[in-house]
């Protein structure tokens, strides 16, 4: 009995010190980024679509961004991490792109969809650029909308991968052909480095 009792005493221990253990883990309700403020991203986008081979225009791309939050962005979908005021699309091969640009009144929001690794430690962020709208003409002109994702690169952060497997879908046709969808690949890396840490 009294070694029976030993073992109980010794698993409620265990357990208890884990419970702490995962408490203490997983307490933490925010990412902060720092620093904070003006930055900018740049790099080489190719916009394609699944249903029409040809179609591949590959742009350079420049965001201007602003990290926001002072305490800390919430872990919680639809947090807004950044706002993109400024697009700059130059050099394009394959055709045009021309990005229906935010405004500083009202940027384009880059919110939070998930992160990946185990807390403490966070590997990357995802996140998605809401109300994205772009004019494309190669032998076609067609004008898409919609939202898009892309997710962090390093620690800290200096790039931001486009997620090539969300397609964003056709708002109008202003040829015959448009394919009904496509999507992003690529990175840009960030102007300054962005560090990801719990708060």
């Amino acid at each position: 009995m009294r070694t029976y009792s030993k073992l109980a005493l010794a698993a409620l221990t265990a357990l208890l010190v884990l419970s702490i253990g995962a408490g203490t883990a997983f307490a933490s309700t925010g990412i902060e980024l720092t620093p904070k403020g003006a930055n900018s991203a740049a790099g080489t986008i190719t916009f394609s679509s699944p249903e029409a081979e040809g179609i591949r225009i590959r742009c350079r791309v420049t965001l201007t961004l602003a990290n926001v939050g002072e305490g800390g962005t919430a872990k919680r979908t639809e947090t807004v991490v950044a706002n993109i005021t400024g697009v700059r699309v130059a050099e394009c091969e394959g055709g045009t792109v021309t990005v229906l640009a935010p405004e500083v009144a009202r940027p384009w929001r880059a919110t939070y969809v998930s992160f990946r690794g185990t807390l403490p430690r966070i590997e990357s962020v995802r996140l998605e650029l809401r109300g994205v709208a772009f004019l494309i003409r190669a032998f076609v002109s067609c004008l898409y909308g919609g939202n898009a994702q892309g997710t962090t690169v390093g620690s800290p952060v200096t790039e931001l991968r486009a997620d090539e497997a969300i397609n964003i879908p056709l708002v109008r046709a202003l040829t015959i052909g448009c394919p009904a969808s496509g999507n992003f690949r690529g990175s840009m890396r960030l102007e300054r480095a962005i560090t990801l840490r719990l708060v």
